[in-house]
C-alpha cells in the first residue's frame, strides 16, 4: 500500500509539473502586425521630407545591413536631405534581429557624420532615431517629430 502510495504522490508530482510548465510565448512566437504599424507610422505622418518606399538593394548597398538575416523589409526614406526614414524588418531569428539593431545603430553614426556637413539640421532627427526589437522584428524610424512616432512604435515593441 505505501508502495501504491508514493507511486501515486510522485505521479500526481509530475503531472503538476507538466500542468504548471504550460507553453509560454517566446520572443520567437511574437508576430506583430507589419502591415497595420506601417500604416499608423504613415498616417501619423510625422515627417518634413515626402517618402518613398525603397528597393530591396538599399538595404546592402545603402545601409549595409546583413540582408541573409532578414526575412522581409520594408523601408521608406526621403529625398535624404531630412534623414528621414522608417521601416520594419522581419528577421529569421531573434539573434539576427539583434545584429540588424546593431547594424542600424552603426548606419545611423555613420549618418550622422556624412549629414553633419551637408545638412546638420537633421543631426537631432538621427540622434533621437528610434529603433526597437521585439523578437524577429526590427523596427527603424528617423522622424522629425520623433515623440510621435515613438508612441506608435511602443504599442507594437514593448
Amino acid at each position: 500500500m505505501k508502495k501504491i502510495c508514493l507511486f501515486l504522490a510522485f505521479y500526481m508530482f509530475i503531472v503538476l509539473l507538466v500542468a504548471c510548465g504550460g507553453k509560454s510565448e517566446t520572443k520567437k512566437d511574437i508576430v506583430i502586425d507589419t502591415e497595420t504599424f506601417l500604416k499608423r507610422i504613415e498616417e501619423a505622418n510625422p515627417f518634413v521630407d515626402t517618402l518613398g518606399n525603397t528597393r530591396d538593394s538599399v538595404l546592402s548597398s545603402v545601409m549595409f545591413l546583413s540582408t541573409d538575416k532578414i526575412e522581409t523589409a520594408t523601408l521608406f526614406m526621403g529625398t535624404g536631405y531630412t534623414g528621414e526614414a522608417y521601416g520594419v524588418f522581419k528577421c529569421t531569428s531573434a539573434e539576427d534581429a539583434a545584429a540588424i539593431v546593431e547594424e542600424l545603430k552603426t548606419f545611423v553614426n555613420d549618418q550622422k557624420d556624412i549629414y553633419i556637413s551637408y545638412a546638420p539640421d537633421a543631426i537631432p532627427r538621427f540622434d533621437s532615431a528610434i529603433i526597437r526589437q521585439q523578437g524577429v522584428y526590427v523596427a527603424y524610424v528617423v522622424a522629425d517629430d520623433s515623440a510621435a512616432a515613438l508612441k506608435i512604435v511602443e504599442e507594437y515593441f514593448k
